[in-house]
């Protein structure tokens, strides 16, 4: 009887673990002017983070995101907002790594969908990046996503 009741419980972690899924999009900007150290390493113009930053601030008013940059884990974070909602709250994550400028997006939903502000949100960032870095900010696909590094 022990074996029937461990072969539910089996099931019922697996369908739960299979009920959750995390949405995950980046948005990459390569910088037109880099500039490296005698090290080879690249400088992201100033201006270009400064340029980020302002689009994220518009985005986070307008769609009540709560700055949490001081509690980011991951390296070289640049901004970190939280979106409100307490049930399944979205992130969104500005990075620089190497000589780039990455933009991360990350949904926890308990099934495929995502909630109408995540979408809202990341077109409204994405159109506002096109608009200041036209070609040079592009979506990540799989072969180049950069995952971050905690």
């Amino acid at each position: 009887m022990n074996y029937k009741f461990a072969i539910i419980c089996l099931l019922f972690l697996v369908f739960l673990s299979g009920c959750k899924k995390l949405h995950t999009h980046q948005i990459q900007i390569i910088p037109e002017s880099i500039k490296y150290t005698s090290s080879y390493t690249a400088l992201i113009p100033a201006e270009d983070v400064d340029e980020v930053k302002r689009i994220l601030e518009l985005a986070a008013n307008k769609f009540n995101l709560v700055d949490k940059t001081d509690i980011s884990r991951v390296p070289d974070t640049i901004k970190y907002y939280i979106e409100s909602d307490p049930k399944f709250p979205f992130a969104i994550g500005v990075r620089s790594i190497n000589d780039r400028i990455l933009i991360d997006f990350n949904h926890f939903h308990p099934s495929d969908g995502v909630i109408p502000a995540y979408w809202k949100t990341k077109t409204f960032i994405q159109r506002e990046l096109q608009k200041s870095f036209g070609d040079n900010a592009h979506w990540a696909d799989q072969d180049n996503f950069i995952p971050a590094d905690y």
